[in-house]
C-alpha cells in the first residue's frame, strides 16, 4: 500500500536551536487531504524511536508542528538542507502518526556522530612509569 507523504527541505529557521519557539510548517493542502485539521498531538517515528509533537492549526488553514519539534531536531541532528520525508502511518480519523525518513546533506559527519569510536583514548605510546 502506498502511503501519502510530503517532503520538506530543512531551512535554517527549522533547525536553529537558539530560537525560543520552533515551528515546522507542513503544507496545508497535504494536511487537509490526509489529516483532520485540528490542533492535536502528532507522533513522529524514526528508527524505532518516537517523539510527541503538537500539530497547531491556524484559522487561515496553515498547520505546523510546534511542541516537541525542537526535541526531534536535536534527537536526529537535523541540519539546514537536510530533507525530511513525512509518511502518514495512520488513517485520517485516527491519532496522527508520521514515519520520518531523513536524507542528509552531509552524511559522513552525521554517521560519525551517530556511531562514535569507542577507542578515543589518548595514546600511551612513549609513556614510561618510574622504575620501568
Amino acid at each position: 500500500m502506498n502511503r501519502p507523504f510530503c517532503q520538506l527541505n530543512m531551512q535554517r529557521i527549522d533547525t536553529a536551536l537558539n530560537h525560543l519557539f520552533m515551528l515546522q510548517n507542513i503544507p496545508a493542502a497535504w494536511m487537509s487531504q490526509h489529516v483532520t485539521l485540528k490542533t492535536q498531538l502528532v507522533q513522529l517515528r524514526r528508527n524505532e524511536k518516537t517523539w510527541a509533537t503538537k500539530l497547531h492549526c491556524r484559522p487561515n488553514g496553515r498547520a505546523g508542528l510546534t511542541v516537541g519539534w525542537k526535541e526531534f531536531v536535536i534527537g536526529n541532528s537535523l541540519e539546514e538542507f537536510d530533507v525530511c520525508v513525512f509518511k502518514l502511518a495512520s488513517q485520517k480519523h485516527e491519532a496522527v502518526i508520521l514515519d520520518v525518513s531523513i536524507f542528509r546533506v552531509v552524511p559522513d559527519v552525521v554517521k560519525s556522530m551517530e556511531h562514535p569510536a569507542s577507542t578515543n583514548k589518548p595514546s600511551e605510546v612513549g609513556i614510561t612509569r618510574k622504575g620501568e
